[in-house]
């Protein structure tokens, strides 16, 4: 995952490099169970739920929204909309984050991939971000609404009422709201790493406790509801060491602290920290201290 510190980085050389174009921005009401077909669009479009529920798709991934909710739509990304029990008000921007010569003459469109011509199929922009940041999310549950509405309402102000530089002054609204924008994923970013150490902190601490067994990922994840493969990558990038493993050097420094300090036989040790074989308990404690359990029986 990208840092804080990366992020600034490429908030800084990525604005400094655009050229945004505000294409439409306007104020959009849907009615209850309305339905918004898969559809693809040839530039950007930023979606912001001001109140009503939906589900939005996103290549093939749904989120169910909220009010205060912002998506992201990418060149060529299908997406649709399914609206529930009540209206649906969603400000929403379209956009280039680079102005061309064919700016101004590119529509919206509301079409499917398959529905389309070759001539729309080669409006569909190139989407620069996936040579800056891939990570930059399709979905941001957003921290400040309150100033991301002036903004957007700001926006829309301008675009339905042009000032004497509607342009210019359409270019440095949008700019500040991309700005702000980076400012909520650093926070959305720092809210995911805090509850992931939260999770993995709880994991150590279930592998800590329950030394009668042998913990296996499958149990891991029917406890906390979580992938085996994300559990195990997470871990170790954390800790340095599997899951399984971490246990494993747990359960071996119990059973050296029993050996020293309790007259239980090896056969006790090796039940009590959950081995079923005094043999497989031997040779793991030779594996990982690198003598035989009787090595401190004897000492």
């Amino acid at each position: 995952m990208i840092t804080s510190a990366e992020l600034n980085l490429y908030q800084n050389d990525f604005l400094w490099h655009i050229n945004p174009y505000v294409r439409k921005a306007f104020y959009d009401r849907l009615m209850p169970h309305q339905v918004i077909g898969e559809r693809i669009i040839y530039d950007y479009e930023l979606l912001y739920i001001k109140s009503g529920r939906c589900v939005v798709t996103i290549e093939d991934q749904q989120y169910e929204t909220q009010p205060g909710d912002l998506y992201f739509f990418r060149p060529g990304m299908r997406h649709s909309i399914i609206v529930f029990d009540e209206p649906l008000i969603q400000p929403h921007i379209h956009f280039d984050l680079v102005y061309t010569g064919n700016s101004i003459k590119t529509p919206i469109s509301f079409i499917n991939y398959d529905q389309m011509t070759a001539e729309q199929k080669g409006l569909i922009q190139s989407d620069i971000l996936e040579g800056f940041f891939k990570p930059f999310p399709n979905q941001l549950r957003l921290k400040n609404t309150q100033y991301v509405e002036q903004l957007l309402f700001s926006i829309i102000t301008t675009f339905t009422a042009p000032t004497l530089f509607p342009e210019i002054e359409l270019k440095w609204r949008f700019l500040r709201l991309l700005n702000h924008l980076f400012s909520e994923i650093s926070w959305m970013m720092s809210r995911q790493k805090n509850y992931k150490q939260e999770r993995l902190h709880l994991i150590k601490m279930y592998l800590e406790h329950y030394t009668d067994h042998a913990v296996t990922l499958d149990e891991l994840a029917n406890v906390y509801h979580i992938d085996r493969s994300y559990i195990s990558r997470s871990f170790k990038a954390e800790y340095g060491v599997s899951p399984i493993h971490y246990q494993l050097l747990v359960r071996i420094s119990k059973a050296k602290s029993m050996i020293i300090n309790t007259n239980l036989t090896l056969t006790d040790i090796a039940t009590q920290t959950g081995f079923l074989r005094l043999q497989d308990f031997s040779r793991a404690f030779k594996r990982i201290e690198g003598v035989w359990p009787s090595f401190y029986r004897k000492n």
